[in-house]
């Protein structure tokens, strides 16, 4: 049977029985209903039986429980309503009940058991209205158990520890929320133990909505023992005690202050500290193969405490790791203690603000999606800045970063955009570094290699940014690639170090410069050709401009046009069909142009030097002229043999009128033989509509003033007047060599 007691007022001075399977209930779930007890009061519960505690009352009622043949680990007294202490004390003992709170409220008061029972056990119960078991500026110095969700107001100390599971008994497990309404304290000397049921459930502190400014102030010992925490929706987590991540996956997900000590130390597990703003002015460390990642996207943070990563009980397999996320500046990890198996990892964007970091021997950085901009990082020797090995990410350069020291890549991909590197650099070839950027740049003194990660070549620097069409990447002078196997793409490319491409260990592979537009050279490209497989180098472009030296053999260079700048071809150069070569520049050997190529000196002029040239009947010769002085006209000077055939295409410059006699020396060869297409001995041609006569036994000595029009293997053009003098060309011939102007 049960018996309620429902008026407004009850005053209870004797006893009240509960016996077997009986039930009595004190007041309403609404507030509606006050009850009272007097000092004589007395409730007795036998066994089965059963309170239940409704409406408004004080803690005397609680303290006048008394069991009587019911064992304490069974008492069934629940709470349902609102308990005022008035700040008063209630003293249990183990012999007295252990109540079940309800939906109920404890408020102003404190409860003390000097045995460490469980004197009170919160159920998962929500209460009509939406709201939880309330505590209000209560102090538990007793063991206490909170099965589902809480809601805690003002404050809540911690004589003993205060357990919370993220879901009730039995299965089916639910999640636990503790909401806070108001600012609320959270104080020992006890501790909060945040526990768990089920590694699928989450334990949730978050702001009450009503109070949704609410902030979270914790002074005590916090162990979260739970699989899944996250404190979230509070203006702020205030931390001045101690707050220990002991198990799973768990984030502070509120803006944060500490002051005290933040933990982690679950093997493998990370605690995420990823509230907007961040502020450290005490202790976050990652011990015993645990890890803290400060910092998260759209966090911000400062250290002005101390970060460690104690790896003393770790093993090198699974160090303590400190993550640094969000954004934060090089003061920030100024003061990073480092002990044992530890590692140091940067998933965030650390802005070194034109200032240098220094990684000295114990020091290791490992980029985990992280971004490194605009600053300089020292690499000591046996430091390392490396990837985080137990993650496939990449690492990001933004803005200029200087890196003295070596820099490796393995298994991951770098993203840089003005990366300066003073020391090694190599990275494997199925993980490119990827440049970003219209200003995309490696330079520095750097030596750089690839390393090959299959038998086949693939990607060493990939400079294509498809956010960036038609960017330039430019290769610093003191740089150097010294390398048997890589590809290095762009869309256009001012190189002007050092690329060798050198022996290679096998027969596999071969370096490459592939580039969609334009090839400057400024540097020097060479193959190295030692060894049993000599270096290989493929130059793929539209136009390669070369003012430096280009060492790479012919059948190997497959763009549309070279152009010499003042640079040199080592070797043999040969012009494939449809492919132009031009310029001002030394070919080392021979020049030869296949059918359909076409050959230009100059650049409005400019003089080609070689060995030999060799020019195919259905190719092309295209050349310029300006005047009679030498640097004014297109010049092929060939130190030996010139085999001339197919077509000479000459023009004038604009603004040049030769006069009759005006004479331009184009070929100087030692020996050689063959006409150009229509252009035999002495004949007359048209340039540009001017009369000239073309001969291939002309003297050229190296001077205007020196040279003759007869005597000699060169090709050279000689002004006439309008065909109706032609008559007179012959006659005249040697008038008109002297008015030649000089």
């Amino acid at each position: 049977d049960r018996l309620d007691v429902t008026c407004g007022n009850a005053f209870i001075n004797g006893t009240v029985i509960a016996g077997h399977n009986g039930q009595v209930a004190f007041g309403n779930e609404t507030p509606a209903s006050h009850w009272y007890t007097e000092n004589d009061a007395s409730l007795q519960l036998h066994e089965d039986g059963k309170f239940i505690f409704g409406g408004e009352t004080g803690l005397p009622s609680l303290a006048r429980v008394e069991l009587m043949d019911t064992p304490w680990a069974c008492s069934p007294v629940e709470l349902i309503g609102t308990v005022y202490g008035n700040y008063d004390t209630l003293t249990m003992d183990e012999e007295g009940p252990r109540f079940l709170v309800r939906g109920g409220s404890l408020i102003d008061g404190t409860i003390d058991c000097p045995v460490d029972a469980v004197m009170f056990v919160f159920d998962k119960y929500v209460r009509p209205d939406g709201n939880y078991a309330r505590i209000t500026n209560v102090q538990f110095n007793s063991l206490v158990d909170a099965y589902g969700s809480l809601d805690i107001d003002n404050s809540c100390g911690f004589g003993g520890t205060f357990q919370t599971m993220s879901t009730a008994y039995a299965p089916p497990y639910d999640d636990a929320t503790i909401r806070i309404i108001n600012d609320t304290l959270l104080s020992g000397p006890g501790q909060l133990v945040l526990n768990w049921r089920s590694s699928n459930n989450w334990t949730i502190v978050q702001a009450h909505p009503d109070t949704p400014e609410a902030g979270l102030y914790i002074t005590s010992d916090l162990t979260i023992n739970a699989s899944r925490t996250r404190f979230e929706n509070m203006r702020v987590v205030e931390n001045s005690g101690t707050i220990f991540f002991e198990n799973g996956d768990n984030e502070i997900g509120a803006p944060l202050e500490n002051y005290g000590t933040i933990s982690a130390g679950c093997w493998g597990k990370i605690a995420l500290l990823s509230g907007s703003e961040i502020y450290n002015h005490g202790l976050i460390e990652a011990i015993d193969g645990g890890g803290v990642q400060i910092g998260a996207v759209g966090s911000y943070w400062e250290n002005m405490g101390t970060l460690r990563i104690d790896g003393e009980n770790a093993s090198a397999n699974s160090p303590s790791v400190l993550v640094l996320g969000g954004s934060f500046g090089i003061h920030s990890i100024g003061n990073v203690e480092r002990i044992g198996h530890n590692r140091l990892c940067i998933s965030g964007d650390l802005d070194l603000d034109g200032e240098e970091l220094d990684l000295d021997s114990t020091g290791t950085i490992a980029l985990r999606n992280g971004t490194i901009r605009n600053g300089t990082i020292t690499v000591y020797p046996d430091a390392t800045l490396t990837f985080d090995p137990a993650f496939g990410m990449r690492g990001y350069f933004k803005d200029q970063v200087t890196i003295n020291g070596d820099l490796a890549i393995s298994g991951h991909t770098l993203e840089a955009q003005q990366l300066v590197m003073n020391g090694n650099l190599s990275t494997e070839t199925d993980y490119p570094i990827q440049f970003r950027g219209y200003d995309m740049s490696l330079g520095g003194s750097a030596n750089v290699s690839f390393v090959r990660s299959g038998i086949w070549t693939y990607d060493g620097i990939n400079a294509r940014d498809g956010e960036s069409p038609g960017a330039t990447f430019a290769v610093g002078p003191d740089v150097v690639f010294n390398t048997p196997y890589g590809i290095v793409r762009a869309d256009n490319m001012v190189f002007e170090g050092v690329f060798l491409a050198a022996e290679r260990p096998d027969r596999y592979g071969q370096c490459q410069l592939d580039v969609i537009d334009t090839l400057t050279n400024y540097g020097t490209i060479r193959e190295i050709r030692t060894g049993e497989n000599p270096g290989m180098m493929l130059i793929n472009a539209q136009t390669l401009i070369n003012y430096g030296t280009l060492d790479v053999e012919s059948h190997r260079i497959t763009v549309a046009s070279l152009i010499l700048a003042g640079g040199s071809v080592a070797g043999d150069y040969t012009v494939a069909d449809g492919k132009t070569f031009g310029g001002s520049g030394t070919i080392g050997g021979t020049l030869t142009a296949r059918p359909g190529s076409v050959i230009s000196p100059g650049s409005s002029p400019g003089h080609l030097s070689m060995q030999n040239l060799v020019l195919d009947p259905l190719s092309t010769l295209v050349m310029e002229i300006g005047g009679t002085d030498p640097a004014s006209y297109d010049q092929m000077l060939v130190e030996q043999t010139a085999t001339l055939a197919g077509a000479l295409l000459l023009s004038l410059e604009s603004g040049y009128s030769p006069l009759p006699g005006d004479t331009a020396y184009l070929i100087a060869r030692l020996d050689g033989d063959g006409f150009f297409d229509g252009m035999t001995e002495g004949m007359q041609i048209l340039i540009d509509s001017m009369p000239a006569i073309i001969t291939y036994q002309a003297n050229w000595t190296g001077s205007a003033l020196t040279s003759s029009w007869t005597g000699g293997n060169d090709v050279g053009v000689m002004f006439v007047p309008e065909p109706a003098c032609s008559a007179l060309i012959l006659l005249g011939l040697p008038l008109l060599i002297l008015r030649r102007r000089r």
